[in-house]
This record gives C-alpha cells, structure tokens and sequence, in this order.
C-alpha cells in the first residue's frame, strides 16, 4: 500500500506500481515464513506457520521460492513500460533491501540471548527489518511515480523512520 500511495503521490496512477508493489508483498511474506521457523512460532495471526503444518525443508522451499516470485514480479515493471534503467535501480534497490533484512534478522536472533543490546544496536537491528522493506517501498512507489531521485530517496528515509517506528 505504501509503493501504491507513494506512486500515486507522486504524480502518476498507482497501478504502474503494481508490480513493484507485489514482489514487496512476496518478499514480505517469505521473510514472514523463514523468520516463524529460525523463532520456532506455531503461529502466525492466529493460525498455524507454514512450517508447522509442512514442516522446516518445505517451508524453507516455499521461502526461497517466494523470493524468486517477489524478484520476477518485480521485472513485470517492464510490462507497464517502465525504462529498463529504472527497472534495473529497482532491482538493484530490491535486492539490496533482501539483504538488510537477512542483515536484520541475523542481528535479531544474535540479541535473543544477549544483555548488552544497546539502542543504537537495537535501531540498526530493526532498521535492517521492517524499516527496510518499509523504505524500499516508498522510494520504489516514489520512483516510479514520478522520476524524481530527489524526491524518491526523501521518499526512503520516510519510510525508514516510518519501519523504525512500527518495528519499535
């Protein structure tokens, strides 16, 4: 929702964003699956984890796979006519942002059985989280709104601070 507000903010009809905004949706959804398994959850939003009904291998295949489904509904952008460049920054954005989520996920399961988490660590855990996927998808929406890197990037550290604040 926030690449679709943030496409349409920008001056164009948010369905160019569609594409972009399902692979954040799919990638999403595969960090939701690894996570309940490295957290051994039985439950998520009152009903059983993919994992607990099919057990660790297929949930992680099921994981990996939605990330491959986020990554190639990310390249149906070209199918909206978006430039190839614009794709490609996408991309390369996108894949960035996959890797500040292991990033902060890592960090997440390092604090379980520490005491010395500081906030500035806590802050850098979740902003490699939620804070990351949020920010992705207000530059991306932005981008593809408007072709404004100025205005895309402000769009970023919008959605950090905004992935900060729901992850705290």
């Amino acid at each position: 929702t926030i690449c679709l507000l943030a496409a349409e903010a920008s001056g164009r009809d948010y369905h160019i964003a569609l594409p972009a905004a399902a692979a954040i949706e799919l990638v999403h959804n595969f960090s939701l699956i690894h996570d309940d398994i490295e957290d051994r959850s039985n439950e998520r939003r009152h009903r059983p984890t993919v994992w607990r009904l099919w057990g660790e291998p297929h949930a992680i295949n099921a994981g990996d796979g939605l990330l491959m489904v986020a990554r190639l509904a990310l390249h149906r952008l070209l199918e909206k006519g978006v430039p190839n460049e614009t794709v490609l920054t996408l991309a390369h954005a996108f894949d960035e942002t996959c890797l500040f989520l292991c990033q902060g996920q890592f960090l997440d399961m390092s604090f379980e059985e520490r005491t010395d988490v500081s906030v500035e660590m806590y802050l850098e855990m979740t902003g490699g989280k939620t804070a990351a996927l949020i920010s992705f998808s207000a530059y991306a929406g932005a981008l593809l709104g408007g072709d404004d890197t100025r205005a895309a990037d402000g769009y970023r550290r919008f959605g950090k601070e905004l992935g900060l604040a729901f992850q705290i």
